[in-house]
Parts: C-alpha cells; structure tokens; sequence
C-alpha cells in the first residue's frame, strides 16, 4: 500500500499515533536520528486506508522525517535546524530533550538520581 508525502503531513496515512510505549524505547536505546523510530511502528497494521480517514499521528512526522534523512544523507533535526537558521526563523530550533535551555524545566529520566 502506498503512502504519499501530502498523506504523511496532513494526518491521513492511516497510521497509529504514538504510544506511552514509544517513548520509553527512547530511554532504553540512545535515538540519533528520526531513522531509528520507524522500527517501533513499521510492522503495525494500518487504522485505515491512507488518504481516507484523518487520524492525528507523530509517527507520520517521523516516517517524513526519515524521508528527509534519506535524501539529504543527515539527521532530520540538523536539516530543520539548517533550514530555520539559515531561511526563516534565527532564533529558533528543533527540540532535543537533553540539550539543557535556560529558563527551561529538564527531561525526566527513568531510573535517574539526584542529589
């Protein structure tokens, strides 16, 4: 079954959107690029037929961006930050949840501990 670009962006590939599940695989495994997410959705059935019914999905946004890393041969996140720094918005970037912003609550980490 095919699924387009505009299919992708718009919320109507039929796929699922993204779990609490998900997001732990992120804590397990260090995530380097938008690439290695597909594996958690990439063998689940579809919730519909692409480009019939609206079903609100981030992992349409990561399968785009691995799109993206395929064709420019970089990370997602750098190609984005590229092209706000350089074209539309200077002060603005992607967010990466361990970069440590002023003014900006950290990310928690399972098993972490504080002192």
């Amino acid at each position: 079954m095919t699924i387009t670009l505009r299919q992708l962006i718009s919320h109507l590939s039929g796929l699922r959107h993204t779990t609490d599940a998900d997001l732990l695989h992120d804590y397990g495994l260090h995530i380097t690029n938008t690439t290695q997410t597909v594996r958690f959705f990439a063998h689940d059935p579809l919730l519909s037929a692409p480009g019939t019914h609206f079903h609100y999905s981030n992992n349409g946004w990561q399968l785009l961006g691995a799109v993206v890393e395929a064709v420019e041969k970089r990370s997602y996140h750098t190609v984005l930050n590229e092209f706000m720094n350089k074209r539309v918005m200077s002060r603005t970037q992607s967010d990466d949840r361990l970069q440590v912003l002023p003014h900006r609550g950290g990310q928690y980490q399972v098993g972490a501990r504080f002192n």
